[in-house]
């Protein structure tokens, strides 16, 4: 494989990446949309979840594959024409970019989450103090004591 077609199949490896990598940002702002709610949608974002979890697959399948041709580009981009390298440095400088926008989006999602579980965990505490304030005083009035009797003489 001669430079040019080295290039240009980086290039196509790398434009792949970007195109899941648009998708994983996605999906990104859906959960945190979908978690952000007033009431979240768990189901939502349980769903948006597996999809990234589909994409981070194949992010790893794509690097797989493609291994010995990063490899290859790695040895040799150093002595190749700007000309030749100037393409997968522009999309390796999207691809950049937008991980950093995906480190923030995961790190906006991460705080939601811990929102969630924050007010879940509150709610599951007030659900127990009921029942327990429920017990308590229930415990005085059986379902088998008369509250009155009503005699007819």
């Amino acid at each position: 494989m001669d430079a040019k077609q080295l290039s240009q199949r980086i290039e196509e490896i790398l434009a792949g990446e970007l195109a899941l990598y648009r998708e994983m940002e996605q999906f990104s702002r859906e959960q945190i949309a979908a978690l952000s709610l007033d009431t979240p949608d768990i189901e939502k974002a349980a769903e948006v979840i597996r999809a990234k979890q589909s994409i981070v697959q194949s992010l790893n399948e794509l690097d797989k594959d493609s291994r010995e041709i990063k490899e290859e580009w790695e040895s040799v981009a150093d002595t190749l024409d700007e000309e030749i390298r100037k393409p997968v440095r522009a999309v390796a400088a999207d691809i950049a970019g937008l991980l950093e926008t995906l480190m923030k989006l995961e790190k906006e999602n991460e705080d939601c989450l811990k929102r969630n579980a924050a007010d879940l965990n509150r709610e599951l505490l007030a659900i127990q103090r009921a029942r327990l304030a429920s017990r308590a005083y229930g415990s005085r009035i059986g379902p088998d004591d008369p509250r009155f009797l009503d005699r007819k003489q």
